[in-house]
């Protein structure tokens, strides 16, 4: 009897053993198939295989990261440039505005002149023009065009003579 019990014992041990790897083998199929289907692995039974694939994934995610990093710091130096040069574009417009307006004011001024009026009376335009001239002297030579060079009416320039050195 002693041995029928044993054989028992042991028959139940098998069966439990039985039905647990029977079931460890219905995870390992579903597992396998995803596992083959993402990832360049076979089977489980190649893990140095599935390590190496998560440390490239893991590295290309680090690249990535990086370089949105870099994209991302140089769109917002694009965007910081863009709006400096909105800046100085609408300065410089204003800039040619307020010269235009000199222009025409000057240039009336010069028909009036032309046509036998007296000097200009206007305070405005004498003070704008010193200030033109303020503003000349102050700007740097790659700035200034031919006309900011012109002579102006009320500035009187002493001219160099061969003929008062040698006269």
């Amino acid at each position: 009897m002693r041995c029928g019990t044993c054989a028992a014992n042991r028959n139940t041990d098998l069966l439990r053993s039985y039905r647990i790897t029977h079931a460890r083998v219905q995870y390992i199929d579903p597992f396998e198939k995803v596992l083959r289907e993402t990832t360049p692995c076979v089977s489980i039974q190649d893990p140095a295989g599935f390590t190496e694939y998560l440390n490239n994934l893991s590295l290309r995610s680090d690249m990535t990261m990086e370089e949105f990093k870099r994209v991302s710091k140089e769109l917002a130096d694009t965007k910081a440039k863009l709006a400096e040069q909105q800046k100085e574009t609408e300065a410089r417009d204003k800039e040619i505005d307020r010269l235009k307006a000199r222009v025409t004011e000057l240039e009336s001024q010069t028909a009036n002149l032309m046509n036998g009026d007296s000097k200009p009376t206007n305070e405005l335009s004498l003070q704008n023009s010193h200030h033109s001239e303020k503003e000349i002297r102050t700007k740097s030579p790659g700035t200034m065009s031919i006309s900011d060079l012109k002579p102006t009416e009320d500035s009187s320039v002493d001219f160099f003579s061969f003929e008062d050195e040698h006269g």
